[in-house]
């Protein structure tokens, strides 16, 4: 039977119903009860996902041992730790794309470079396009540019979940000091007005951007000092292992994925729990580090050489589909690699389009040994027997490579 791994990002969006829509499932009514779709008297389709999986994971450790308790488990902490007792849930960690968010190859910085006529890329061992970033953030957001002031930028949807709480709480503690905050986000409506009055209230101090802006945020993860995440709770979390990469030190509260990918005074900053004053104390230490400059651009190096490609959660996934599929060995599967002609790519690409609405895409990674000596396109066959249950196109590779499926489309009542 067709194995199956569910990835949570985040538990808070179920996907829940009221149990009048049942009939539009298509399900037998049987399928209604407490151990697959019924939770609390309505539908629940993450839960029905969980349950009916041989694999669960979220995106960091510490979220999934998070997730198994009442605080942060959304009433399914129940049906998660069943499932960590019998060794279906576990945790990896979100990879970054380095070749887009790195100060060395910043599409964002080489455009200010050509544009400005100096430089805004940057490296450990050469931190002047930091520096002319942090002039220009300041401009862009209309700030007094002055290269000692410490910097504190943020970039997220604007949600109780995202902290921002606890940065209005501790906003008039911080403009008393040599601080510069820069927030860019949309969301909550009520958060966007309470930032928008501290802007008003301390124009020097604070500025706020509502919305996105791909060259804003970027500019922010380049010229900010310090980047805060004070997230209520972070499934993974992606802008702390940017800013790690661009040497902006990340001041993050201990949940999730923060705790798990950045070190107290060493790659950044972390506070415990979730109060004003814990976050006010990781700012301060952060702003009186910051006043150290041989420690503080050790700090920076440290966390600029972290590793968060994807090159080891790759491999895990991988490890963790083997898993689910009752093997531990390499991927090993009935496929023929067979050269294609123009005919044959365009009646598959025809016959998946067709196919769409009746059937489950589903992604995979596959190991293949590939033994052509040139880059050919070529249609991969996925047989069970005599059926054909997939169809794949790959650009192939001139040596071994872990490559992704684009297309694995299979037939529910299907087999392998």
């Amino acid at each position: 039977a067709a194995k199956t791994v569910f990835t949570i990002h985040n538990l808070q969006y179920q996907g829940i119903f009221d149990s009048r829509f049942f009939s539009l499932t298509g399900l037998p009514k049987q399928e209604f009860n407490i151990n697959t779709l019924e939770f609390y008297g309505d539908i629940n389709l993450m839960k029905a996902g969980l349950v009916s999986s041989d694999q669960v994971n979220t995106v960091s450790l510490t979220y999934a041992k998070d997730i198994m308790t009442p605080s942060f488990g959304e009433r399914l902490d129940g049906v998660l730790k069943q499932l960590e007792s019998r060794g279906q849930l576990t945790g990896i960690i979100n990879g970054v794309d380095y070749a887009i968010w790195s100060p060395e190859k910043d599409a964002v910085l080489a455009r200010l470079e050509k544009k400005e006529g100096k430089p805004f890329l940057y490296s450990a061992d050469n931190l002047q396009g930091k520096y002319n970033a942090k002039i220009e953030l300041q401009k862009r957001f209309a700030l007094p540019q002055q290269q000692d002031t410490f910097v504190l930028g943020a970039v997220a949807r604007l949600a109780q979940q995202k902290g921002f709480d606890l940065v209005t709480q501790i906003t008039p503690a911080l403009v008393q000091k040599n601080i510069q905050l820069v927030i860019l986000g949309t969301g909550d409506k009520t958060i966007e007005d309470s930032l928008g009055g501290l802007s008003r209230r301390f124009p020097k101090k604070i500025s706020v951007n509502i919305g996105y802006d791909d060259e804003l945020a970027h500019l922010i993860e380049a010229g900010s000092d310090s980047f805060l995440m004070f997230s209520h709770f972070e499934p993974c979390g992606l802008n702390q292992l940017y800013s790690m990469r661009y040497g902006t030190l990340p001041i993050v509260h201990r949940t999730g994925g923060l705790a798990d990918t950045v070190k107290d005074a060493s790659t950044g900053f972390v506070f415990g729990s979730y109060t004003p004053q814990a976050a006010l104390k990781a700012t301060m230490n952060a702003l009186r580090t910051y006043s150290k400059p041989i420690i503080w651009k050790n700090m920076m190096r440290l966390a600029m050489d972290q590793d968060y490609s994807w090159n080891s959660s790759a491999q895990l996934y991988v490890d963790l589909y083997n898993k689910a599929r009752g093997s531990s060995s390499a991927v090993s599967s009935p496929i023929s690699f067979l050269p294609a002609t123009e005919k044959e790519l365009v009646e598959t690409l025809s016959d998946w389009q067709a196919a769409r609405n009746e059937t489950l895409l589903n992604p995979y990674f596959w190991q293949a040994q590939w033994k052509s000596q040139s880059r050919q396109t070529s249609l991969i066959k996925a047989q069970a027997g005599q059926e054909i249950v997939g169809f794949a196109l790959y650009k192939l590779s001139e040596r071994p490579a872990l490559v992704s499926l684009k297309a694995l489309v299979v037939k529910p009542q299907l087999r392998g």
